[in-house]
């Protein structure tokens, strides 16, 4: 009785997991859209080229792999500057998603700085997201050698819907800041027994425990 009412708990448990890792930003690594650029296309603000995103400001670069080698995520990703005439030439990106309110969520996405010589370094990134505004940077990097740097950033949603806005802190350089492969999951609360704890098991590991103690579970069944 003890070792079924411990599988139902992991079986919950495993799939409560499963279901908050869910991206809930669509399009995260931009490879979605009508991309009809050569090295670059210019996406205008108001423009849907990219699918489910929101572009503002005015404008973004949208790169494949000829000039960006390589983006972090398949062949494309975005460049929030234009033409390096300062902060009035760059854009924003955004998108909405549905949340719930009180819920902790976890934003990640990936970050590059294409280098040149009179470029900014560090390149630096804003977020505006439910009321916070934090700026993230790294490093510059070769164009054509790449050093992407995941970002991390965890907010509670304050309603059924957030914005998440991402924006340049320098318009200098042709090359802004790249951005690829954007997510947001939920952050899981703990599932907690008082009589019968689950122990903290990793995804593989806790797909090992639960595959073996189901065995145990229908031999059990099976004796008279």
């Amino acid at each position: 009785m003890r070792i079924n009412r411990f599988l139902l708990l992991l079986s919950i448990s495993l799939m409560a997991q499963s279901a908050v890792a869910q991206n809930l930003i669509d399009n995260g690594s931009f490879e979605n859209g009508d991309y009809s650029g050569g090295a670059w296309e210019t996406v205008s603000p108001g423009d849907d080229d990219i699918t489910s995103w929101v572009v503002g400001g005015a404008g973004v670069d949208w790169h494949n792999t000829i000039e960006m080698q390589f983006p972090n995520d398949g062949s494309l990703a975005v460049d929030l500057n234009l033409s390096g005439g300062g902060l009035s030439d760059t854009g924003t990106l955004s998108q909405s998603f549905a949340t719930a309110s009180g819920q902790k969520y976890h934003l990640t996405f990936f970050l590059a700085g294409p280098a040149g010589d009179t470029f900014p370094d560090p390149r630096e990134i804003q977020v505006d997201i439910d009321g916070l505004t934090q700026t993230f940077s790294t490093p510059a990097s070769p164009h054509d050698a790449l050093v992407w740097e995941q970002m991390d950033l965890e907010f509670t949603a304050t309603d059924v819907q957030t914005t998440v806005m991402f924006s340049s802190v320098d318009g200098t350089g042709f090359w802004g800041p790249l951005l690829d492969s954007v997510s947001v999951t939920a952050i899981a609360s703990p599932v907690v027994s008082e009589q019968e704890p689950i122990p903290a098991v990793g995804s593989v590991g806790a797909a090992i425990l639960f595959g073996t103690l189901l065995l145990f579970g229908l031999v059990a069944l099976r004796k008279p």
